[in-house]
């Protein structure tokens, strides 16, 4: 009887986690592309300042690059998903 009574809460359980998997999955998947995109334009962004505006030559700033990327690929997938 007990067994029985449980179930559904054991199935809730079980699909609550599944969607938690799914969601994670997901953020994780956007995660990395929106870092890529985001290291990609930085670059180009930081290399063509330097070249234009600067005059210094072809320099990236590695480390503006990595923390701009690394912001916006957790705050734009997090935002996205809450939306849904």
């Amino acid at each position: 009887m007990a067994f029985t009574q449980s179930l559904p809460a054991i199935l809730e359980i079980s699909s609550n986690l599944k969607i938690h998997i799914m969601k994670t999955k997901d953020f994780v998947l956007r995660f990395l592309i929106t870092f890529g995109i985001g290291l990609i334009a930085s670059i180009l962004v930081t290399l063509c300042w330097n070249y234009f505006i600067k005059g210094n030559g072809l320099i990236v700033d590695w480390e503006t690059s990595f923390r701009t990327s690394l912001i916006l690929a957790i705050v734009l997938p997090l935002t996205q998903i809450k939306n849904k």
